[in-house]
């Protein structure tokens, strides 16, 4: 309470001083401080993204750290580091404006940010890079998905029901309604289609210029196209039962 009140009070001191009235003095720039004195304090100390603690305490209380120590199994042993401690790592940096797994190294040596984290220390840049090169397949990012997605699902449980009233999901623009829509003209703009495959109670449209017949698999430039395109609507599908669940 007493901080509301504080923050509430710096909020109404800048809008008097810059709704106030304009000196009268115009013969110096307005940009005059001359004496300005600096002084490290012995006990306080400052972070540059305070946000970052209440982050991780939302991170905790959503089970997210847990869902991907359940979920994703890269590292033989934890020395000291988790998997959980590498995906947030990198996350965290990210949101403190880090541009590359390099800048991890300036919150390395952040002692507050340290604290803040309740870590004594968190994965260097080269560890974080070794860390990433360790999915080797698909299905290993698909189990670190599937961990957001079960954080997801304990966030959608606190909701209340009015916030499932809709759920708008970002399709693939190949994946389409069954029993719309027959093979030949195709809903996209100037596609014909070729091919419709049937799953799950959708389809997916592959174009002409997609679809070689009689050319081997192992030859055909356009099977890597068509491949994500079936990939497409099984991640549908996914989506879906997950917003189901």
């Amino acid at each position: 309470m007493i901080m509301r009140k504080s923050i509430e009070e710096r909020k109404r001191s800048i809008e008097r001083r810059l709704n106030g009235p304009i000196a009268q003095d115009f013969s110096q720039p307005m940009l005059a401080a001359s004496n300005i004195d600096y002084e490290l304090a012995e006990r306080t100390r400052a972070i540059s993204h305070g946000g970052i603690g209440l982050v991780h305490r939302l991170v905790a209380e959503i089970g997210l750290a847990e869902a991907i120590d359940r979920r994703v199994h890269v590292l033989k042993i934890h020395l000291p580091y988790h998997e959980s401690d590498h995906v947030l790592n990198i996350a965290y940096n990210a949101i403190c404006e880090g541009r590359c797994l390099e800048d991890i190294e300036l919150r390395r040596n952040d002692e507050v940010f340290l604290d803040a984290l309740g870590a004594q220390r968190i994965p260097d840049p080269t560890t974080a890079g070794d860390f990433c090169r360790r999915f080797r397949c698909a299905g290993q990012i698909d189990q670190l998905q599937d961990a957001f997605d079960d954080a997801r699902l304990r966030v959608w449980a606190k909701q209340p029901e009015a916030f499932f009233s809709q759920a708008t999901i970002d399709m693939d623009g190949r994946a389409k309604a069954s029993g719309q829509d027959q093979a030949g003209d195709c809903p996209q703009a100037g596609v014909r289609c070729t091919e419709v495959e049937e799953r799950g109670g959708g389809r997916v449209c592959l174009p002409a210029d997609e679809v070689q017949k009689g050319v081997p698999d192992d030859r055909d430039p356009q099977k890597h196209q068509r491949g994500k395109g079936r990939e497409a609507v099984v991640r549908r599908d996914t989506v879906l039962l997950l917003h189901h669940q």
